[in-house]
C-alpha cells in the first residue's frame, strides 16, 4: 500500500511538472524594454570672429567628433554650440537645428538650418552663418536605433547690431591765391580696423548728411591715411559745404561735421603794390611789385640799401612771403641808381628770379657791380629792352617798352625803362626817374611822329619821386591819368615830392597817392575798374 502511494505521488508530480512546462511554453511573451534616448544638454555661446584665430587650437582640442571649423568667416560673430554626449548603447545620430523663432522642438519645420552628426562624440558645431542684429535659437535632437528621439533644451544667442565707423573731424580753409581758387580740407583718420572708404562730399547748400543726393562726391579713397584734399574746382564769391562719409566693411557709414568755406572774388586781376621805401627818415627810391592775372610776380626796382638795411630784404621779401610767392618771374631795374637797384641785391640773393630787364646804361658803382654779380649768381636771364619791345609777362597783359631808345645818352635818369602795361581796358605807365628834358620830351616827340601809338594810362607812376624836373603839363595831357602814384621815402633830404608837381597833378584831376604819407598802397583792377587800398 505504501508503495502504491509513492507511485501515485510521483505520477502526480510529473503530471504537475508537465502542465507547468506546457503552460509556460504556450504563454505569450510580454512587452520589450525600450525608451527614448537620453536628452542632451545644450549650451550656445556667441563670440567675435576676431578671437577665433587665437583660440582655434584650444577649441579643436575640446571639440571632438565631426567638427567643421570655418576660420575665414564672413561675419563678425559666430555661435559655438556644445552639447552633452548621449550615453545610450542604441544611439543613432544628433541633429542640431537653428531657427529665427523659438519653439524648435514643437515645430522643427520652422528651422532654417540643421546639421546631422552620426558619431556619438560629435557634440559641437560652429555656426558662422549668423548676421548682426538678429536673435538665433538652437536645439539638438537625438535619435536612437529604434527611431525614437528626444530634444535638448533650447538655447539662443543675440548678435549685436553692427556699429558704424568712428566719424572723422573735418576742417576746411581757403588757400587760393589771386584768381586761382583753392579750398584745402583735412580730416582725422578713422581708428577702426574695419575701415573701408572715405567719401568727401561737396554742395552749395548745407545739410549734406540729411540730403546726400544734393551733393557731389569730389574725392573718394580706400587708403585710411589719405585724409586731405585740395579742391581747385571752385568759383569766386560762392559758399561751399563739405562733409566726409566714412564707411566700414559692413557698408555702415558715419558722417563728419559739416564745414563751410566761402570763396573770395576770383575775377582775374592785375594788382600793383607800391611799396613804401622809407627808413630812418632818409631813404627814398622805387619798389613796385606786380601780381598778374595769371598769378605771376614781377618787381620794378627794389629801393635802396645802406649798411645792414635793405629795402629788398626788409620790405619786398616779407611782402612776397605774405603772398605765398617764393620766386619772381622777373625784375625790372629801370636804371642803375642805388635807390632803385640797391634793394634788388638782397632779393636776388634770396629768391629765384627768372629774368632781369635792365636799361643797359653803363655804370661802375660798387652797388651796381654787386647787383650784376647777384644776377649772375642767381642764374637769371639778362635782357636790355628798347622802345617797341613787347615783354611776355602774362597772356592777359600787354607789356610795352616805351623807352629807352638808342643811343642812351649820358643821363641815367633819362635812360630809365618806361613800361606801359595794359590789362583789358586799364593801363599803368611806369616811368622810373624819367625827367622832362631828355626823357618825357623824347617820348612825346616819338608819339607825335607815330613811332609810339599811345602812352595814355589810368595810373601814372610819377617820374623821379615827384621831382620838379619831371611831370610836365604836356606830359600829363598825353598820359591823362586818373591816379598818380608817387614812390618816395618819408623825410628824404630832397624834398620829394615837390609841391608844384603835387599841385599840378591835383589841378589836372588826378587822385594822388604817395608812400611817404599813405605808406604801402595797392591799386588793383579787373580790367575795367580800379580799386585802391591805401
Amino acid at each position: 500500500m505504501e508503495v502504491l502511494m509513492r507511485q501515485i505521488l510521483s505520477i502526480f508530480f510529473l503530471l504537475t511538472l508537465f502542465i507547468v512546462v506546457l503552460l509556460s511554453c504556450s504563454e505569450p511573451s510580454g512587452p520589450l524594454d525600450v525608451s527614448n534616448p537620453t536628452e542632451s544638454i545644450l549650451t550656445v555661446t556667441l563670440e567675435e570672429t576676431s578671437s577665433l584665430h587665437t583660440n582655434a587650437v584650444n577649441r579643436v582640442s575640446v571639440f571632438a567628433g565631426e567638427l567643421e571649423l570655418e576660420i575665414d568667416s564672413k561675419g563678425d560673430y559666430q555661435a559655438v554650440a556644445v552639447w552633452t554626449q548621449c550615453p545610450d548603447d542604441n544611439f543613432s545620430s544628433y541633429a542640431i537645428y537653428r531657427s529665427g523663432t523659438p519653439g524648435i522642438a514643437s515645430n522643427p519645420g520652422s528651422a532654417d538650418t540643421s546639421v546631422v552628426f552620426s558619431s556619438v562624440s560629435g557634440t559641437a558645431w560652429i555656426d558662422t552663418g549668423i548676421s548682426e542684429g538678429n536673435t538665433y535659437y538652437y536645439a539638438v535632437r537625438t535619435m536612437n536605433s529604434d527611431d525614437l528621439d528626444s530634444w535638448s533644451n533650447e538655447d539662443s544667442v543675440v548678435v549685436p547690431a553692427a556699429a558704424p565707423p568712428s566719424p572723422s573731424i573735418l576742417t576746411g580753409v581757403y588757400t587760393g591765391d589771386g584768381p586761382f581758387g583753392q579750398i584745402t580740407l583735412g580730416w582725422t583718420e578713422c581708428p577702426d580696423s574695419d575701415f573701408y572708404r572715405y567719401n568727401l562730399y561737396r554742395s552749395n547748400t548745407p545739410d549734406i548728411e540729411g540730403n546726400p543726393s544734393s551733393a557731389e562726391i569730389v574725392s573718394t579713397s580706400e587708403e585710411i591715411g589719405n585724409t586731405a584734399y585740395e579742391d581747385n574746382e571752385v568759383e569766386g564769391l560762392t559758399p561751399y559745404y563739405y562733409a566726409v562719409e566714412t564707411l566700414n566693411e559692413s557698408q555702415l557709414s558715419s558722417w563728419s561735421n559739416e564745414v563751410s568755406v566761402t570763396t573770395p572774388d576770383l575775377t582775374p586781376r592785375l594788382t600793383v603794390f607800391f611799396i613804401d621805401p622809407s627808413h630812418n627818415d632818409y631813404y627814398s627810391g622805387d619798389a613796385i611789385l606786380l601780381r598778374t592775372p595769371d598769378n605771376n610776380y614781377y618787381l620794378i626796382d627794389g629801393g635802396d640799401r645802406a649798411g645792414s638795411w635793405s629795402c629788398g630784404i626788409e620790405k619786398v621779401l616779407p611782402l612776397l612771403d605774405s603772398l605765398g610767392a617764393d620766386s619772381l618771374d622777373g625784375i625790372v631795374a629801370t636804371h642803375p641808381h642805388s635807390d632803385h637797384i640797391g634793394g634788388l641785391i638782397g632779393v636776388l640773393e634770396n629768391v629765384p628770379v627768372a629774368t632781369v630787364w635792365d636799361s643797359g646804361f653803363p655804370y661802375s658803382t660798387a652797388t651796381y657791380l654787386a647787383y650784376l654779380q647777384a644776377i649772375d649768381d642767381n642764374g637769371s636771364d639778362f635782357i636790355t629792352p628798347r622802345r617797341g619791345d613787347l615783354l611776355n609777362w602774362d597772356e592777359n597783359l600787354t607789356v610795352e617798352c616805351i623807352h629807352p631808345v638808342e643811343p642812351l645818352g649820358g643821363d641815367a635818369n633819362n635812360a630809365s625803362i618806361v613800361l606801359r602795361i595794359t590789362f583789358e581796358n586799364v593801363s599803368f605807365l611806369f616811368t622810373g626817374d624819367l625827367e622832362t628834358t631828355g626823357g618825357e620830351n623824347v617820348i612825346l616827340s616819338a608819339l607825335s611822329q607815330g613811332l609810339i601809338d599811345d602812352i595814355s594810362a589810368d595810373v601814372l607812376k610819377v617820374g623821379h619821386h615827384g621831382s620838379s624836373t619831371s611831370t610836365s603839363y604836356s606830359w600829363l595831357q598825353a598820359v591823362d591819368p586818373d591816379y598818380a602814384a608817387i614812390e618816395v621815402g618819408y623825410g628824404n633830404p630832397y624834398g620829394h615830392p615837390h609841391t608844384e608837381v603835387v599841385q599840378r597833378l591835383e589841378n589836372y584831376g588826378a587822385l594822388v597817392y604817395r608812400t611817404d604819407q599813405d605808406g604801402t598802397f595797392i591799386l588793383s583792377t579787373d580790367g575795367n575798374t580800379l580799386e585802391v587800398y591805401p
